[in-house]
């Protein structure tokens, strides 16, 4: 009499000479690695309540060889959430903590800089902006002083916007990889 096998019987007689050669196992490492590092860092970001200290706890639990990675990649996700015309300190607390060589100095010195300049080219596209808006109604015939335009509507205002903060985040994290040598 023959034995009825179920699905997952079929499936593992097929499958148990199948192994995950090293490179695979490399990438499945990499991708546990970078889930939990995603998970814990934005259960941090989204809970208010959320120590930094337990955000760097997280890290220091990550076996040592894959430690550095980890915090590399949480310092991206932390500066991905950052806006710099927002203000979190909470945020800023928990990148300079998570980098953990720069003094909190240095690291207030670094962001004021980097805000400073994007301020000054937000304004200059504002400018640059409200031209193109008075422009283009100009050439619709609509003309005169009782003109404001709403340039925070405008597709290229919002292209330009979107463009700076992904500038500054890039900004940042280069300048944090070079205090971090």
């Amino acid at each position: 009499m023959t034995q009825i096998k179920s699905t997952i019987d079929l499936i593992m007689e097929k499958t148990k000479h199948m192994t995950l050669n090293d490179e695979e196992k490399k990438a499945l490492k990499r991708k546990e690695l970078e889930d939990s590092v995603r998970l814990f860092t934005y259960r941090f970001i989204h809970n208010e309540r959320e120590q930094t200290s337990v955000l760097l706890k997280e890290i220091e639990g990550i076996a040592s060889p894959d430690r550095e990675e980890a915090r590399q990649l949480c310092m991206r996700l932390l500066v991905q959430e950052y806006s710099p015309f927002e203000e979190t300190p909470r945020l800023l607390e928990a990148l300079q903590a998570v980098h953990g060589n720069i003094s909190p100095e240095a690291f207030q010195d670094l962001v004021c800089s980097l805000k400073a300049a994007v301020v000054k080219r937000q304004s200059e596209l504002r400018n640059e902006a409200q031209t193109r808006c008075y422009d283009e109604l100009a050439s619709k015939g609509i003309r005169g002083s009782a003109i404001i335009p709403v340039v925070e509507k405008t597709s290229f205002w919002q292209a330009a916007s979107a463009q700076l903060i992904e500038s500054f985040r890039e900004q940042l994290l280069v300048r944090l990889k070079e205090h971090h040598r």
